[in-house]
């Protein structure tokens, strides 16, 4: 998978190295959080499960929960936005990645979205534009 793939709950997903995917929040999603001042991510080698709450991204005003983008194993998260939670703020799509998962099923991607239907999706159901 070259391409990213996109979540109704506004992950976005791309392959990193090996069969292991990046995981991180779609910019539109970070933009309704506003300035990030805390995050939480699930620990390495946590098994997680498709829709399930993995985290959450917090401002002053909103705590915003994380869900699983697919069944997967966590092997890897991004220390570096616990450290400093507005790198996410500042690349979402690049720096502010928030973890590397390894699919139980690669074939999962498959239900996913690509960017046209995640567009489509956030100008139907939110009327936002990205």
């Amino acid at each position: 998978m070259t391409e990213v793939r996109y979540t109704k709950e506004h992950c976005w997903l791309r392959a990193s190295d090996d069969d292991n995917l990046l995981v991180g929040l779609t910019p539109p999603a970070v933009e309704a959080i506003g300035e990030v001042v805390n995050i939480e991510l699930p620990a390495p080698g946590e098994l997680l499960k498709a829709n399930q709450v993995v985290g959450v991204a917090e401002s002053d005003w909103v705590t915003t929960e994380i869900y699983a983008p697919l069944d997967a194993r966590v092997v890897e998260v991004n220390d570096f936005l616990t450290e400093d939670p507005s790198i996410l703020n500042e690349d979402a799509m690049g720096l502010g990645w928030l973890m590397i998962i390894r699919a139980e099923n690669l074939n999962d991607l498959k239900r996913l979205l690509k960017e046209s239907a995640y567009r489509k999706f956030l100008k139907k159901e939110l009327l936002m534009e990205w």
